[in-house]
């Protein structure tokens, strides 16, 4: 990810966009939060492909941090749907999230 856009920080729900070096930028929207423990998100562009959203778990376990990612996508159109599951891999933006994340804080 290059840059995140906040579009509407005073509203409900918040919508932001990201900034990739490789692709197009996404809008996404939260759908619910709870208890800061539990956040609920989507994609808020309707004129993809694909879809979906993600639920960011966080919980403590041992004295650290246990974040839990679901990822809840579709993707509409028949050939995007033969490259996501045999060329790029259904699992590959979760896997590079949390490589990044990873990464982010290991510099700290």
């Amino acid at each position: 990810m290059k840059d995140v856009e906040v579009l509407n920080d005073k509203q409900k729900p918040l919508e932001w966009r990201e900034y990739y070096t490789d692709n197009d930028p996404l809008t996404f929207r939260i759908l619910n939060i709870e208890d800061s423990t539990l956040i609920v998100t989507e994609i808020a562009d309707t004129n993809l492909p694909f879809g979906g959203g993600w639920t960011y778990q966080i919980a403590e376990e041992n004295n650290s941090t246990k974040l839990t990612i679901t990822e809840n996508g579709e993707v509409y159109n028949p050939f995007f749907r033969f490259v996501s599951k045999y060329i790029i891999g259904h699992e590959a933006t979760i896997k590079q999230f949390l490589s990044d994340l990873e990464d982010k804080t290991k510099k700290g």
